[in-house]
């Protein structure tokens, strides 16, 4: 199965997150729920799924399976990846008919194809992470935020509440849209509706807690870890690369100012920036209408909030970029909808159609390379590597393992690289951290990281294979010479 698609979205914390999702299923299976508790991120709702996804794996296979085996890992991230693909398509999709209650049918449909197939997220959507599944949970929740607020009611209520409980429960970074509801209620409600909002927030208190088995029997001992680790440890002490590019970052003020907004724009497909551009054009029609002005202003709120902390921390990862787009999804598909009405397209559906159409097949043609591809109406590669590090963060270790798995090597033959466990799951050979061994028969170095990886080892490694131009920025394999 695996090879169908020869399509591996395996980032080095791919394994993490499978490791996760096995020690939270023992865990609950011993009925040892405090276990339960992995990480501060916290990833509750991505264990759920990747716990489940292992034990129905392994049932599929009379449990005769591992899956850190390196005959079996390609296909479980294969298996699992297309669930999660098709979870996000349901958020995504639930998120889009809230859209299209508030703004319309064909606001609803444009903003369902950019949020699933824009290359940037659709490899999230893919990959083994709580990326992906953050974003679908925040578009939905932004989206029946809006119809709770055009149509407050209990059900939509009891909606936006428990999306909420599984936004916080898949990252903490979640916590931004407590104050999000806060400000957009005050300004536009001010103290009406009060009930709604203790009933989302009660909703929402409640599902983090009914699906966090580590909070029936130590609650304190959770909270506290995630607090110290996650809110107060990570984004101050964790190591993380510069996003932009080393002299901009060492500009306080410009890394604030900058690190995710151009990470943002060179993410972007040229059709969606060209969406946006319409948005732009379109403006001072779109604002005109006082409703659409009010809901658009809370995508603003949203935007901010979310913009600000990530912003102050000193950790910034590049995947946090992908929150960003959501509001503009939206501005871009009210935008192009305007343009169509606007300009009196003709054969509109037929317009509409085709061009989306043309859309979705460039963006399945970027998918393996989703990280690595960037906006080439801003300079592609050649400009976004001046301005933002595409380093660490690469793709391309299943090109790579796949190639020195066919080799004709001893299996005694020693491979070093970073991070360790992802080469573990995936190599049939002997594996360690380069910064632990200086014995290694081959060194797999990602992009942007020679210099690191070689210091004080130049003489005897060689480039033994690196892809091709077309696969700049995958990892490149060294060998060493001077063991022959």
């Amino acid at each position: 199965m695996a090879q169908v698609l020869d399509i591996f979205l395996v980032q080095y914390n791919t394994p993490d997150w499978v490791g996760r999702g096995a020690r939270f299923y023992e865990a609950l299976k011993s009925l040892n729920f405090g276990s339960t508790y992995q990480t501060y991120h916290p990833g509750v709702t991505l264990m759920w799924i990747i716990g489940s996804l292992e034990l129905l794996f392994r049932r599929l296979t009379n449990f005769q399976v591992v899956v850190f085996d390196h005959n079996v890992f390609f296909n479980f991230v294969f298996f699992s990846g297309l669930v999660l693909f098709l979870v996000n398509l349901f958020f995504i999709g639930l998120g889009s008919i809230f859209i299209s209650k508030v703004f319309g049918k064909r606001v609803g449909l444009i903003s369902f194809l950019l949020m699933l197939f824009e290359p940037f997220l659709l490899g999230f959507y893919f990959s083994i992470g709580p990326d992906g599944l953050f974003t679908s949970l925040c578009f939905a929740f932004l989206a029946s935020f809006l119809y709770l607020f055009k149509t407050p009611s209990k059900l939509s209520s009891l909606f936006s509440g428990v999306l909420l409980g599984f936004i916080i429960l898949t990252k903490i970074t979640g916590f931004f849209l407590i104050p999000f509801i806060l400000v957009s209620w005050f300004i536009f409600y001010k103290t009406k509706y009060l009930k709604h909002i203790s009933l989302l927030f009660s909703i929402s208190a409640l599902t983090f807690f009914v699906f966090f088995p580590a909070l029936w029997v130590k609650p304190f001992f959770v909270l506290s870890a995630i607090y110290k680790e996650g809110i107060l440890g990570a984004p101050l002490n964790d190591f993380a690369s510069p996003i932009i590019n080393n002299q901009l970052a060492t500009n306080s003020v410009l890394s604030f100012l900058l690190s995710y907004p151009l990470n943002f724009i060179f993410r972007t497909s040229p059709f969606f920036s060209v969406l946006i551009l319409l948005f732009v054009v379109t403006f001072k029609k779109i604002f005109a209408n006082k409703k659409i002005r009010s809901y658009l202003l809370i995508t603003l709120i949203f935007l901010i909030l979310y913009l600000i902390p990530i912003s102050i921390s000193d950790k910034k990862i590049y995947k946090y970029t992908t929150i960003i787009f959501i509001p503009f999804v939206l501005c871009a598909s009210v935008g192009f909808s305007y343009f169509i009405e606007s300009f009196k397209v003709p054969f509109k559906r037929l317009f509409l159609f085709g061009i989306l159409a043309f859309y979705l097949c460039c963006s399945f043609s970027s998918l393996e390379k989703f990280s690595l591809k960037a906006n080439p109406l801003l300079g592609g590669g050649l400009v976004a590597r001046k301005l933002i590090n595409f380093d660490y963060e690469t793709l391309g270790y299943y090109k790579v393992s796949k190639m020195l798995n066919n080799l004709d090597l001893d299996e005694t033959t020693f491979i070093s690289g970073h991070p360790e466990k992802v080469l573990s799951a995936m190599l049939k050979y002997r594996t360690a951290d380069f910064r632990g061994t200086t014995k290694e028969d081959y060194i797999i170095v990602p992009y942007g990281k020679e210099e690191e990886f070689l210091r004080g080892k130049e003489n005897c490694f060689i480039v033994f294979s690196k892809m091709s131009k077309v696969e700049y920025g995958y990892p490149t394999v060294y060998k060493n010479i001077c063991k022959e």
